[in-house]
């Protein structure tokens, strides 16, 4: 089915929804929530281990499925989703939304994803020809 989905992520211990996105491929999306990179110190990834550790899964439930952008951008819908999930009370851990502010503890853990991140990301320095060369060989 082409087009663009709006989902939510609900844990399957509380039914609350935990996360709102987007996405045209909906499996792969699912997949991708499921597989945290090992750095990822996000809420969502952290959310995701914990659910692993248990032997359970997010429900995805499908919002929202518009056919082509051109029926409204789903960036707009997205948030609209959100605003609609904050205003019934769901813990959502992807809140970005002007006039919600987020914890200190969110920040920190953003912060500390953040540089978890550029830190797998750096690369070590290659050797130099010399470096590489067995002792008393011609350089």
């Amino acid at each position: 089915m082409s087009g663009v989905t709006i989902y939510a992520l609900r844990d399957p211990r509380d039914n609350r929804v935990r996360w709102v996105g987007q996405t045209e491929y909906e499996k792969a999306r699912i997949a991708a929530h499921m597989n945290p990179k090992r750095a990822d110190m996000s809420a969502r990834a952290q959310w995701i281990r914990s659910l692993k550790a248990e032997g359970l899964r997010p429900i995805m439930e499908r919002l929202e499925h518009r056919p082509s952008i051109g029926q409204g951008h789903p960036g707009e819908r997205e948030r609209h989703w959100m605003t609609v999930m904050l205003a019934s009370g769901e813990p959502l851990l992807n809140v970005t939304l002007p006039g919600h502010k987020r914890s200190e503890e969110s920040k920190q853990k953003q912060r500390a994803s953040r540089l978890a991140t550029i830190a797998a990301r750096r690369t070590v320095e290659p050797l130099a020809l010399a470096d590489t060369l067995p002792p008393g060989a011609a350089q």
